[in-house]
């Protein structure tokens, strides 16, 4: 599945493809995605300028000047691919057509992405995102604020992070990748973090994931960018999918266990309980 890394290096990707143009036609070839494709879709959406490209969590948000936002979740296998000639490949969804004459075409295999639109007044209030926690990347996002929200909670920090009403993007992977940097367990109660360790969790998810951004984000299974092409963040993993392979500061096998139905990956010598 997409994480934070693997969103934000779409969104970087086709912000200069699209921006400053005009969706000029939408063809909805299966509005039977997670959430049903709204049938005024191409009423809010064509024949507006394409005014900015941001990120939300794992969502795209593509801002029109009509004060609409087109609203894009890439689920377990979404991609989008930006083209001059239509290839009009199996699974594919949505195709947008843009005033240069390119396609925008939205496909997945498994359907559990979304397209769909909202005026960009009621983005907050909505039940996209109305729950969602802070953003890694922010600066407000910071050690002391962590252990402040952990102090509270018994749940293994492990999956603490990944709860999106407290964390958004830090998915199963970087999340992994994080606790094995702060030489933290997985099954540590987020309550019993210090601020010395809050402070090097923070620091070690944006290390992280800035890292992951700029190889293009990680490439498991069907991830890839807009251009067609691999991330290649999984090339640094210190633990994720290392399981019995030797740990890359001592030696040790990488262990794995599962979380809440994710593998962890860990050392068990570099990261004591």
């Amino acid at each position: 599945m997409p994480e934070l890394p693997e969103v934000e290096t779409v969104k970087n990707y086709l912000s200069p493809l699209i921006k400053g143009k005009e969706f000029n036609a939408i063809d909805v070839l299966n509005d039977k995605l997670r959430v049903k494709v709204p049938k005024n879709l191409v009423n809010q959406v064509t024949n507006s300028n394409i005014e900015k490209i941001t990120r939300r969590a794992k969502y795209l948000l593509i801002y029109l000047k009509n004060d609409q936002v087109l609203i894009i979740h890439l689920g377990m296998t979404g991609k989008i691919f930006v083209e001059k000639k239509l290839k009009n490949e199996k699974h594919d969804h949505v195709i947008f057509t843009l005033n240069n004459g390119d396609f925008m075409r939205y496909n997945d295999v498994r359907k559990f992405g979304l397209v769909t639109c909202l005026n960009k007044n009621k983005l907050a209030i909505s039940k996209f995102f109305s729950h969602l926690g802070i953003e890694p990347l922010s600066d407000d996002f910071t050690g002391k604020y962590l252990q402040e929200i952990c102090k509270n909670s018994n749940i293994e920090i492990k999956k603490f992070i990944m709860e999106q009403k407290k964390l958004v993007g830090v998915g199963n992977i970087y999340a992994s990748e994080a606790l094995f940097s702060s030489k933290i367990h997985p099954e540590t109660p987020a309550a019993s973090l210090s601020l010395n360790d809050a402070t090097s969790l923070v620091k070690n998810i944006k290390s992280i994931l800035i890292q992951a951004i700029a190889k293009g984000g990680s490439t498991i299974k069907d991830y890839r960018l807009v251009n067609g092409e691999s991330g290649y963040f999984q090339h640094e993993f210190k633990v994720y999918g290392r399981e019995n392979n030797p740990c890359k500061i001592c030696a040790t096998p990488i262990k794995k266990m599962v979380q809440a139905g994710r593998s962890t990956f860990y050392c068990i010598k570099c990261q004591k309980k």
